[in-house]
């Protein structure tokens, strides 16, 4: 309570509330949802290879190779598959992009394997044909896989490379090394498109998850707004009855004196009802202004050496004939020591103490009420002091104890009716702890 890149895109402001964890879903979820057309497109690409390469009676090889390609894909279809209808939380981000790397590595290996034995087997007829399709799948992989680059660096490095590899072990004279350049040439450009569309896409996905949480900040003010105004509206609506009960016993008891036949006993009754009454508004109207000085940041600490030993003690015995009159026991104490004393406000400390214990007395029917401060921690010269009040009353239900110490805001407005108050009694005791 007390204590002494490049990019060409620009990137957008950083978002404390954005997690990189987000940002990795989002990628993998791009990746995922792609991943059916692009293994269509895959298993029809092996299909009119095998089927260039051997017509209707193609190698023993090639076929087997054909239905790896197929079992590849239906695999990696169902593997995305899984991913859209789980809908991971972002902590699982990180092992759903590493079985799509896994995936793609295995394809690659496949496809860069099936690609040097297409292209050896039949020179004449596929080797630039097969050439072509190998260059035309890493192409048409930048805007499925380049969301994750480590995805797209594995698949698309091993099948290009394959075209060199193949002018390396089967050359066939200088028309294999030029299309081994060109391979080279298209590979760069390829892996350096990746790269844009990777950051084009990071800075979308930053953008798109700081605009969700924007609007989530803008629906939630909203709604605190909407819960302030209606909560100020019954505040108005209640503080208009408190404020009307006591001046109704003052006008009422005014108006009995004015009476010629009254006796003593009359008149000294009447007037402890004024009083009384007089006492209450003017406790009303103490708090408003309190409240209203404290959230306005007015209210500046009279620092001085500090008893909170004296503090719990004065404050209690400010509700000492509260409690008797209900046969409740208060307890007051200090679980320090005796000699201590704290550089603090004893004032404020007493103020805020006086609003808990008068909630305590005032929703307790019998048992207890009791008020304790000590020491939580120290460094140096600087302490934490905590102070307490516990009674045998009513209780809060755990749903509405979030509710506790909002301005004009009361958990029961019937409980309210019979016990009275304003609401502003423990969001005065908020205020002036954060003050401190």
């Amino acid at each position: 309570m007390f204590a002494n890149s490049s990019s060409i895109l620009d990137v957008p402001p950083p978002n404390d509330r954005i997690s990189e964890a987000e940002i990795d879903l989002g990628k993998c979820r791009l990746l995922f949802r792609n991943t059916a057309v692009a293994q269509a497109i895959v298993a029809i690409d092996a299909v009119i290879l095998v089927f260039i390469l051997g017509g209707r009676h193609p190698p023993l090889w090639a076929v087997a190779w054909l239905l790896a390609v197929f079992a590849l894909a239906a695999f990696r279809y169902g593997l995305s598959r899984r991913f859209l209808r789980s809908d991971p939380a972002p902590e699982d981000a990180a092992s759903w992009r590493r079985r799509a790397i896994r995936g793609t590595i295995v394809a690659a290996a496949l496809w860069s394997g099936g690609g040097i034995c297409l292209m050896v087997a039949d020179p004449e007829a596929t080797r630039l044909f097969t050439a072509l399709v190998l260059a035309g799948m890493v192409s048409g992989a930048v805007p499925i896989l380049s969301s994750v680059p480590a995805a797209y660096r594995a698949y698309a490095v091993p099948v290009m490379l394959s075209i060199v590899l193949t002018a390396a072990i089967d050359n066939h004279g200088a028309r294999d090394w030029m299309l081994a350049a060109v391979a080279m040439l298209y590979l760069f450009a390829l892996l350096r498109s990746a790269h844009y569309f990777h950051d084009a896409l990071d800075n979308s996905l930053r953008l798109a998850l700081s605009m969700r949480h924007m609007a989530q900040d803008l629906e939630q003010a909203r709604r605190g707004a909407e819960a302030s105004s209606n909560a100020k509206s019954q505040f108005l609506a209640m503080m208009s009855h408190e404020i009307r009960t006591p001046l109704n016993g003052i006008l009422g008891m005014a108006q009995a004196l004015l009476k010629p036949e009254l006796s003593a006993t009359q008149r000294r009754d009447y007037t402890n009802t004024i009083l009384n009454s007089g006492q209450t508004l003017l406790m009303l109207l103490n708090d408003i202004l309190h409240f209203s000085k404290a959230e306005a940041g007015r209210i500046e600490l009279n620092l001085a050496a500090c008893d909170p030993g004296r503090v719990v003690a004065d404050a209690a015995a400010l509700f000492g004939e509260s409690a008797r009159r209900k046969h409740l026991r208060l307890e007051a104490g200090h679980a320090g020591d005796a000699a201590a004393r704290y550089w603090a406000d004893g004032t404020q400390l007493r103020q805020m103490l006086a609003n808990l214990i008068n909630n305590a007395v005032k929703f307790t029917a019998q048992g207890y009420v009791r008020v304790e401060a000590r020491e939580l921690a120290r460094e140096g010269d600087e302490a934490i002091l905590e102070f307490a009040v516990e009674d045998s009353g009513i209780g809060i239900p755990p749903e509405q104890q979030e509710m506790l110490f909002q301005p004009f805001v009361q958990v029961d407005n019937t409980d309210t009716r019979q016990f009275g108050g304003t609401g502003l009694g423990l969001s005065i005791v908020r205020l002036l702890a954060e003050l401190m």
